[in-house]
């Protein structure tokens, strides 16, 4: 109960108080959360139809075939689900601030991979960073 007593005390002094950057700021990080949370849930379905044109576009007349568009969309929710329970735990138990600067050097990391796999094997990330 003691708990709960703080927690009011701390949203009564938010909701008292006058509207200011602090409320601002407040929004966009949360509107910033939802987007880079849930973009991936959104475009899965665009990223699907361009795989469809890239590279079934002899093979199922530009689409994917339905188990592997099945998979590819159930995979976008389940991970979203694993990230957000483990990678939770994890702020609660190591604190928000690390985590988030974990996350975005995983986040960067993996971007850098992607727009730099090309589809020559010779030439990979890996041999990037190695040079």
């Amino acid at each position: 109960e003691d708990l709960d007593d703080t927690r009011r005390a701390a949203l009564e002094e938010i909701d008292n108080a006058k509207f200011g950057w602090f409320h601002i700021r407040a929004c966009l990080v949360a509107g910033i959360g939802f987007f880079t949370d849930a973009y991936d849930l959104f475009s899965i379905n665009l990223v699907s139809a361009i795989l469809g044109y890239t590279y079934f576009s002899s093979i199922n007349a530009n689409e994917v075939p339905t188990d592997i568009d099945s998979g590819l969309k159930s995979s976008a929710a389940i991970g979203t689900m694993f990230g957000q329970l483990i990678f939770g735990w994890m702020a609660d138990r190591f604190g928000r601030k690390k985590m988030y600067g974990i996350e975005l050097m995983i986040i960067i990391v993996t971007t850098i991979g992607s727009a730099l796999s090309p589809k020559n094997l010779s030439i990979d990330m890996y041999t990037i960073i190695i040079i």
